[in-house]
């Protein structure tokens, strides 16, 4: 399960995410309703709102879907197992979080790997449709999305080295805090001034900051849109 969500699940979501989410906004460009729906008295803000709303849910659904489905099939296979031992096994390669700052048993893990990856998933989710609002094709808003989640990931597993410099910065990316591990794995600080904080703190706080941030810019550029003749 954990492997799954670190290396295979990353891909699997952003790619649908993206295919769904991509054309929220695009579609309305290419279909010229943009300006039908701007003019509309529940335009500017309620028909906005629940493109929102609709794509959350679609990408939570979406998010429960898959695990449950991989999740079913590797307690089948394999049972339950000791929900009280160290996560520290649960990768297979003990040395993947033998320098862990945290000391989870695995039922304690898995409500926090399955919390992370999805608040991870809701933020590409948010960066997706921020990336619609902002283009004028779909494929283009599509392969936008999927460029900023798979270049980031697939850099990380070339790379391989939990302490390269560039592996610390691809902890702040999507896909990387969708895969859970690499935020888990290692004890990495980032040093503010005289604070020191630990990166999957800081990387989750910059997550918050810029779901917000992108979702007001969403909902401002197709509102504030100018419609083409």
């Amino acid at each position: 399960m954990e492997n799954f969500i670190s290396r295979f699940f990353p891909l699997i979501i952003c790619f649908i995410i993206s295919f769904l989410i991509g054309p929220v906004f695009t579609t309305e460009y290419e279909n010229k309703m943009d300006g039908l729906l701007l003019a509309t008295k529940n335009g500017k803000r309620k028909v906005i709102i629940s493109k929102l709303f609709a794509s959350f849910i679609i990408t939570i659904l979406a998010h429960i879907v898959i695990i449950m489905v991989f999740m079913i099939q590797t307690i089948a296979a394999y049972g339950i197992g000791d929900l009280d031992a160290s996560f520290v096994f649960t990768a297979g390669d003990p040395f993947t979080y033998i320098t862990s700052p945290f000391d989870y048993t695995v039922l304690q893990y898995v409500i926090v790997m399955l919390a992370v990856s999805l608040l991870g998933c809701i933020g590409y989710c948010i960066f997706a449709l921020f990336i619609s609002s902002k283009c004028k094709h779909s494929a283009v808003s599509s392969m936008i999305s999927m460029a900023i989640a798979f270049v980031p990931f697939l850099t990380y597993l070339t790379v391989g080295n939990e302490q390269a410099p560039i592996t610390n910065i691809l902890r702040f990316t999507y896909s990387q805090i969708i895969s859970v591990r690499t935020l888990c794995s290692t004890y990495c600080t980032v040093s503010i001034g005289n604070f020191e904080i630990q990166s999957v703190y800081l990387s989750l706080l910059l997550l918050c900051v810029l779901s917000v941030g992108f979702t007001v810019l969403t909902y401002r550029t197709f509102r504030s849109h100018q419609v083409e003749n």
